[in-house]
């Protein structure tokens, strides 16, 4: 099977076995939303510098959502602040995401019946997907195997939005996420950015609630 884009990977592991989300609802958008501008500075369409995105390559990708976000920053000449594209793009994409991984035949849609109405949810078709992700994680935070660019970038957002406890490594928490942020470490400056602004722009929707 062909490898999932890097958004993709973290949807699967961000849900549980009843396809419930593993965090917040608005903390895994914003997630995703810098999953995606990952997924174009990986494939060296678009980079990010000093909080700025600059774009490199507006042909397709024959990736929906990702061509949605070419368009978008292609037609806007203005605004090329990142945190602003972050914020953006995390009011559709998981709703984009949920529908893309539907069309591919990867999570499959479910409808239990309630009293008072009806809980739709999404569940993954098999094991096949999540568990080569899993099995990737584990190899490279016990030191098996070297990550590669999606796997450093999938292991950096997995520390921000504390998703810790869907890899199955065990290690401990605190000392599991001090080794996701050391391997995102060998990454790229553009991509620690979009991680880095994920993180802040998560933190400060967690202040909000208490003001």
């Amino acid at each position: 099977m062909e490898r999932l884009t890097l958004r993709d990977e973290l949807y699967l592991l961000a849900h549980d076995d009843r396809g419930e989300s593993r965090i917040h609802a608005g903390s895994l958008s914003i997630g995703l939303a810098g999953a995606a501008l990952i997924d174009l500075v990986l494939s060296r369409r678009m980079t990010v510098e000093r909080g700025r995105l600059i774009m490199k390559d507006a042909t397709r990708t024959n990736d929906a959502i990702s061509d949605w976000i070419i368009s978008q920053l292609a037609t806007s000449n203005t605004v090329r602040e990142l945190r602003w594209w972050i914020s953006g793009i995390a009011g559709d994409i998981y709703d984009r995401t949920t529908g893309g991984l539907h069309a591919k035949g990867i999570i499959t849609k479910t409808v239990q019946r309630k009293l008072l109405g009806s809980k739709v949810s999404y569940l993954p078709v098999n094991d096949s997907v999540v568990g080569p992700i899993r099995a990737m994680a584990w190899y490279v935070v016990h030191g098996r195997e070297r990550p590669d660019d999606q796997c450093a970038a999938l292991c950096g957002l997995i520390g921000v939005l504390r998703l810790e406890d869907a890899l199955i490594v065990g290690v401990p928490p605190a000392e599991l996420r001090a080794v996701l942020r050391q391997i995102l470490g060998y990454h790229t400056p553009p991509v620690q950015e979009i991680t880095a602004a994920v993180e802040g722009l998560i933190g400060e929707a967690a202040m909000a609630v208490y003001r």
